[in-house]
């Protein structure tokens, strides 16, 4: 996994093949976005909200996975 951290590492992965760009852009340029929106969100809600809002989006997601390893979601 990549991280923002671990973006400058990631160079020397790139250039010797050892990453797919493919896979690893669209990765640091959503957590980029994410980080941004985050932060602006921080200035117009509560915290207590945005974590509400983080709960719910993760709890969709493990559930989703979970029904796309058990064969239900498609």
């Amino acid at each position: 996994m990549l991280s923002l951290v671990d973006s400058s590492a990631a160079w020397v992965y790139l250039n010797r093949g050892a990453v797919l760009p493919m896979i690893a852009v669209p990765s640091v340029v959503g957590m980029m976005l994410g980080a941004r929106i985050g932060a602006r969100l921080l200035h117009v809600l509560k915290g207590s909200v945005i974590r509400k809002m983080v709960i719910t989006l993760l709890l969709f997601a493990g559930i989703r996975a979970l029904l796309k390893g058990l064969g239900v979601w498609v």
